[in-house]
């Protein structure tokens, strides 16, 4: 497992402040949820070396994480297709669709991903219908950073196909931990507010 390095993932969340307020304001998030949930990700799944090539190996076809918030192009093109499913248990509304493009082709999706500010759209709009569905099944994760960076990080859906158990009592993973960390401390608490 990688990590970057705690200072480098506080100054790029820094510089991306404003695609991150944004993105959290457009899905309803708090700005300093979405931050947390993507300093998890940065700390506990990072390599600065994929990072350079990661466009270019989702382009030869591998399932890369992409940009600010390491989005998987296999967990944009879910979450593209769920956004503009009025069926999925997924679907957050009629008026999100237009901040998520529906991509006709896997370069699309990938060109999306390496724009910071699209990015940050596919984060916010992931972390939204991730908390939008517990909440339609009766479970609020909204106040509990942890949980969502530990599903933001895992996916709703295991790899059979299945959906995750929602329930009263999850759990949390290592990400959780370090979103939860993140979410209490002073770290860029005047960009980030709750």
């Amino acid at each position: 497992m990688f990590a970057e390095d705690k200072n480098t993932t506080l100054n790029i969340l820094e510089s991306e402040s404003e695609n991150i307020t944004n993105s959290a304001s457009i899905f309803k998030l708090s700005p300093r949820l979405l931050a947390s949930v993507i300093y998890a990700d940065r700390r506990m799944n990072y390599n600065l070396l994929d990072h350079t090539l990661d466009k270019t190996l989702a382009l030869q076809g591998r399932d890369n994480s992409i940009g600010t918030a390491q989005i998987r192009v296999s967990t944009a093109i879910w979450i593209e297709e769920n956004i503009h499913n009025p069926d999925s248990q997924y679907y957050i509304g009629k008026e999100f669709e237009k901040f998520i493009p529906k991509s006709s082709f896997r370069i699309e999706v990938i060109e999306n991903l390496s724009k910071p500010d699209q990015n940050l759209l596919y984060a916010a709009a992931y972390t939204s219908m991730i908390i939008h569905r517990w909440e339609k099944a009766g479970f609020s994760i909204i106040d509990k950073p942890e949980i969502v960076a530990t599903l933001y990080n895992i996916g709703p859906i295991k790899k059979d196909g299945s959906e995750r158990l929602l329930h009263s009592n999850p759990s949390a993973n290592e990400y959780g931990y370090v979103a939860l960390d993140f979410y209490r401390s002073d770290f860029l608490r005047d960009i980030f507010p709750e």
